[in-house]
């Protein structure tokens, strides 16, 4: 299994009022994956060799927290797949990591929705719009489903999975009942 390190830095990219993001790097095979943790700082507020927040920030403290935070999620979804043999990829903890920061996961949603439905015919409906949902999204290298949480579900998903649904042959209204 490869090995996975974690480390802050801070995003290249200046935004307008002179801040520049704070975010989780995780590399695995010289190949990183970045989490933004929801805070940003001015670069002269940022320690590069210590990599943190300086004391003299007004909010140092809690951001400090919040860092040590995702750190520990981190190491955890890390740790508990090694312990149990499984393959775990950056990409793997990365969304982990961003499900807990952003909310629910749409195939759960959807799921419990169907089974709340009364009528027979619009369940298995729904189940089948899923289940090509599901094998659009693919499964993860040990055979989990991969999951969509909502925030991912934007014009470039929805077109791509258009495509997708065209490809298998559907007519041009099943897919916009998709």
């Amino acid at each position: 299994m490869d090995s996975i390190t974690f480390s802050y830095v801070l995003h290249s990219h200046v935004l307008a009022d002179g801040t520049q993001k704070i975010l989780l790097r995780i590399t695995q095979n010289r190949t990183h994956k970045y989490v933004d943790i929801g805070y940003s700082i001015k670069a002269e507020e940022w320690n590069k060799e210590k990599k943190e927040v300086r004391k003299s920030h007004r909010l140092s403290a809690e951001i400090k927290m919040v860092m040590d935070a995702r750190l520990i999620e981190a190491k955890q979804t890390y740790l508990k797949s090694k312990s149990q043999d499984l393959p775990i990829t950056s990409k793997e903890i990365k969304r982990t990591l961003k499900r807990e920061l952003v909310g629910d996961s749409f195939l759960d949603y959807a799921d419990n929705y169907i089974k709340n439905l009364a009528n027979g015919g619009t369940i298995l409906s729904r189940e089948s719009m899923i289940n090509k949902l599901k094998e659009h999204l693919g499964k993860s290298r040990d055979g989990r489903q991969n999951d969509l949480l909502f925030p991912e579900v934007t014009y470039k998903f929805l077109k791509n999975y258009e495509r997708y649904l065209k490809k298998l042959g559907n007519g041009v209204n099943t897919c916009a009942d998709r």
